[in-house]
This record gives structure tokens, C-alpha cells and sequence, in this order.
């Protein structure tokens, strides 16, 4: 019997989480909302060297300094 009881919440748990996931998609999609919209336009603006990262202002010397070797 207990098993049954636990298949059963299961169940239930998937049915209701398939219900709230396809109405919370459909809220998103009807108001058109897309989240990389918020961020594209602060990335976009911004200048090259404010987008660098710590590793590529750490690793710029080594790539420079390679460069040069193999550019033959």
C-alpha cells in the first residue's frame, strides 16, 4: 500500500509541474518576454576592454609574447 502512495505523489508532483511549467511558458511567450533583451543592449554599448575578463587581462602577456614567435 505504500508504494502505491508514493506512486501516487509522484504522479501528481509530474502532473501538476507539466501544468505549471506549459502555463508559465505561455505567460512568457504571450507577453514576449525574452530575457537576453534586458542584457544585450548594456553588452553592446559597452567598449571592448570593459568586457575583459581577469583571465584575458592575465593571460595577454603570454599571448603576446607567443605571437611573435610564430608570426614567421
Amino acid at each position: 500500500m505504500e508504494g502505491d502512495e508514493v506512486a501516487l505523489a509522484c504522479l501528481i508532483s509530474r502532473i501538476l509541474f507539466a501544468i505549471l511549467g506549459l502555463v508559465s511558458f505561455s505567460i512568457l511567450w504571450a507577453v514576449n518576454w525574452h530575457p537576453w533583451r534586458i542584457y544585450s543592449g548594456t553588452y553592446q554599448e559597452e567598449a571592448t576592454e570593459m568586457r575583459r575578463t581577469e583571465v584575458d587581462l592575465n593571460l595577454e602577456p603570454i599571448y603576446s609574447c607567443h605571437l611573435g614567435c610564430f608570426a614567421a
